[in-house]
């Protein structure tokens, strides 16, 4: 299991330390780190130089580093890293480098008798084997970029990130949506990954590395309640990633790393409001934190509150939806803590928690009278959730370390909708989904021997996972999952310039069956000037519990509902939908290509362009998307019994009882089967395929006080549902990603003064409800923000920081698409927002 941050401790003998750093100092490697902050720059470091660099937080800070250029040794590079910061370093073995002010002592121990130094380690995504590099592109936010950006919470940042796609379960995504792969309809407030947009049970979410609960039916992740002056930075490794982390890592893995070794204490307040009106937020944070001689700990709480937008407060929405609610009230509380502690000399415990409760109100009317108490109805939800992960980390000589962590999660949310006609409540129903996830994993890399280009490197592990699920008027008792996995992975360094990676794992789900998946990835460095990278491997998705065990249901209506033609006036069909069907894993192949550009001759440029391809096979997706064509068009013959015999329509309607289903008779007359001339099956099934395919780009560039970032996604994605159907492009549709996403910012900061500004775009889309279809126009936004670090002076006001930032500075507005309801939101809300121009407000203060 990848680790964010671990206590190292390791005390070797001065002999064979000297003897190591001889050999090291022989060694020269093309090495190019380009001008930045200095924490990224030790990152690159260790990657670069096959290094372990441990440092504490506070004492890197936002420091900047003048890169390093050319065929240099370890301690040359590591010299021209520092030039300039006033730290310098010191070898604890022969592969870690501790970072340390000039004044600390010297000592051969890296832990001294009297002051002993807790180090932060760097670590690699998308890998267990410390120190080895991905070759996979990863997409990284640290929270000074979050804030430079004008955001403060973890739902804001997804909105920006290219890869991701804000459909599904994210607040403000309207529900009776037609894109099946989004899973559009958001219950409980949740804020979800979703990449490439194939849905959030295809991304893995961790925290610290550590599994989450799932919130609501869906396998997804809510993050929303993470606090966000803990989180240091977000890791999303957007390619396919079973074979290290195993099951809805099918294309990427998003990682939340939290604050480690924390000193003092942080309380901030933050207020906005959209211009146009509603989306009123206020937002308070409390972070603290203190480090000893053999551990630390970091405790964090945040609030926030954010009233609702209705349709009557936009003018492109009023007209059409008066009385519908655009964004929920949202409210979140959450207290987060996270610490560790050295036990022995090899030894540490690890532990990270938080408890967060959420809730959500959303209301909508059903005609133009715009009250939902005369024609509509509210959803009101109330969510809690808690996670527990401790740990043991212990160093078995060797430079192997083992890892035992153990999970408990869990997501409790009541869901209760109302409706109400002619202001009296006609009806009413509450939903209780109890999701909890609990496993425990060991694990141990380090080297296994040496090659000519350097030292082969594994990591192993096993462990065993469960998790549980509880529907309220679904199932009758709580419904299990259990999975047995395994893993090994290898580090290959094949010459000095080429290095190969493989990975495998095993998952056994003994009531689904067993799933073995594979990952190859290539490193090559022909120059200090460019980097090529390729991945190949094949990932998975379990069914969820949901899908698994929720009942089938079947209906009988008149034929003409499913465009049946011909048939005499009693003549009815059978229509099953939901569940009730075996299922197997969703399964996926997955590769990418990476050339990542730092130019020497322009010393302070990094460009990374990667392309990505995912067959994407067995998706479980209801295959009729259209039902009032079933007996019409012949794309769903096959799904169709057009000739059914008595014994095909008893077992039809047994079947969705044994299920623990309904029969539902809506032919407004008795029912009977001489009358049934179709039986439709539009349960869901693993009958999807899907192809995703595009371009990533990023471009990073510094002048001075200036920074320049730039990202974009170029994707297109194609769906076919059936064997007789044709493959359906989804990318560039309404309810579904568009082709192009992006965005550009410049960031100039000058001692206390941070100047920020970002320029966002969304590419239109085709909305192919009506015939003929129209465009979308694509919604582009402009940024600013100010940070202000108060100057030295009063200690009422040191350490006092004061923030100014407004998003969508023009006002863009979503452009309008059909809508055949007043309930449904009268533009593609999985896309584009209606927030609006939205001024804030932040101060915040150190101690």
């Amino acid at each position: 299991m990848r680790v964010t941050a671990v206590a190292t401790a390791i005390c070797v003998s001065l002999v064979s330390l000297s003897v190591a750093q001889e050999v090291r100092a022989a060694i020269r490697k093309p090495t190019y780190i380009p001008a930045q902050p200095l924490e990224p720059a030790l990152q690159a470091l260790a990657k670069v130089c096959d290094l372990q660099v441990v440092y504490r937080t506070e004492i890197v800070g936002r420091q900047l580093s003048e890169g390093v250029a050319g065929d240099v040794t370890a301690d040359e590079a590591l010299q021209k890293i520092l030039s300039g910061t006033g730290l310098t370093y010191m070898y604890l073995d022969e592969k870690t480098v501790t970072i340390v002010p000039p004044t600390a002592p010297a000592t051969d121990s890296p832990r001294g008798d009297s002051a002993p130094l807790e180090l932060q380690e760097i670590v690699v995504t998308g890998s267990h084997i410390r120190g080895a590099e991905s070759s996979s592109p990863v997409v990284t936010r640290t929270q000074d970029q979050m804030l430079d950006a004008g955001q403060n919470s973890l739902r804001e940042v997804l909105r920006t990130i290219p890869q991701n796609f804000t459909g599904g379960q994210n607040p403000g995504t309207g529900f009776g949506l037609g894109s099946t792969a989004a899973g559009s309809g958001n219950l409980t407030g949740a804020s979800t990954l979703n990449l490439r947009g194939v849905g959030n049970q295809a991304t893995l979410t961790l925290l610290n590395g550590h599994r989450l609960a799932y919130a609501s039916s869906s396998n997804s992740v809510d993050i929303s309640s993470i606090p966000f002056g803990a989180v240091e930075r977000i890791e999303i490794v957007a390619d396919g990633s079973s074979a290290l982390y195993g099951a809805d890592a099918v294309v990427g893995v998003a990682n939340i790393i939290l604050k480690r070794d924390y000193e003092g204490v942080d309380a901030s307040a933050r207020f906005g409001v959209s211009t146009e009106g509603g989306n009123e937020q206020q937002q308070y944070g409390l972070t603290s934190g203190t480090t000893w001689d053999t551990g630390g700990i970091l405790v964090a709480a945040e609030y926030q509150d954010t009233n609702a937008i209705y349709a009557d407060q936009r003018s492109y929405a009023k007209r059409r939806s008066p009385g519908l609610g655009l964004m929920p009230e949202l409210e979140n509380q959450s207290v987060l803590v996270s610490g560790h502690q050295q036990l022995a000399s090899n030894l540490s415990f690890e532990f990270d928690g938080f408890y967060a409760e959420r809730s959500s109100y959303y209301t909508y009317a059903s005609d133009a009278r715009g009250s939902y108490l005369l024609n509509g109805g509210t959803q009101d939800s109330q969510a809690e959730s808690f996670v527990l992960a401790p740990s043991l980390q212990l160093e078995l000589g060797g430079d192997w370390r083992t890892s035992l962590s153990t999970m408990v999660g869990h997501d409790y949310a009541d869901f209760y909708q109302e409706a109400y006609l002619n202001n009296a409540s006609i009806a009413a129903a509450t939903i209780g989904m109890n999701n909890k996830t609990a496993s425990v994993e060991i694990n141990a890399d380090g080297p296994l021997f040496a090659l000519p280009a350097g030292m082969v490197r594994a990591a192993v592990g096993g462990g065993y996972r469960e998790q549980s699920m509880r529907q309220t008027n679904t199932f009758a008792k709580a419904k299990e999952q259990e999975t047995y996995f395994g893993f090994a992975e290898l580090n290959l360094p094949l010459l000095q310039n080429l290095s190969a990676s493989a990975a495998i794992r095993y998952e056994d789900y003994p009531d689904i069956g067993d799933v073995t998946t594979p990952k190859l990835g290539l490193i090559y460095s022909p120059t200090p000037d460019f980097d090529l990278k390729a991945s190949w491997g094949r990932s998975f998705r379990a069914p969820s519990i949901y899908q698994t065990y929720v009942q089938a249901n079947i209906v009988a209506r008149p034929v003409t509902t499913y465009g049946g033609t011909g048939y005499p006036t009693t003549a009815s069909a059978l229509y099953l939908l939901v569940g009730g069907r075996e299922l197997k894993p969703e399964r996926a192949k997955t590769w990418s290509a990476t050339l990542d550009l730092h130019p020497r001759a322009l010393s302070n440029l990094q460009v990374e362009l990667s392309y990505f391809n995912i067959d994407y096979t067995d998706r479980i997706l209801a295959p009729i998307t259209y039902p009032a064509r079933s007996l019409s068009d012949p794309i769903y013959r096959d799904l169709v019994n057009l000739s059914p015999s008595d014994a095909d329509k008893t077992a039809a309607v047994a079947a969705a009882i044994a299920s623990g289903g309904t029969f539902f008779n809506q032919l407004g007359r008795a029912y009977d089967p001489a009358d049934v001339v179709a039986i439709i099956d539009n349960r869901t099934a693993n009958v999807a395929e899907q192809n995703i395919r595009g371009v990533d780009a990023t471009v990073a560039y510094s002048w001075g006080s200036l920074t320049f970032t730039g990202y974009a996604s170029y994707m297109d994605s194609k769906q076919k549902l059936s064997s007789l159907q044709p493959y359906v492009d989804l990318a560039g549709s309404v309810f579904n990603p568009p082709h192009l996403r992006g965005n550009v910012g410049v960031v100039w900061g000058l001692d206390a003064l941070t100047l920020s500004s970002f320029v966002n775009y969304i590419g239109g889309v085709e909305d192919v409800q009506i015939t003929p279809s129209r465009d979308v126009s694509s919604m582009t936004t402009l940024d600013l923000t100010a940070r202000f670090q108060v100057p030295d002076g009063p200690s009422l006001f040191r350490n006092l920081e004061l923030m100014l930032s407004m998003q969508n500075v023009f006002d863009a507005q979503p452009d309008s698409i059909y809508t055949s309801s007043s309930i449904f939101h009268p533009y593609d809300s999985t896309n584009y927002s209606p927030v609006g121009r939205f001024v804030r407000f932040g101060i915040s203060r150190h101690w």
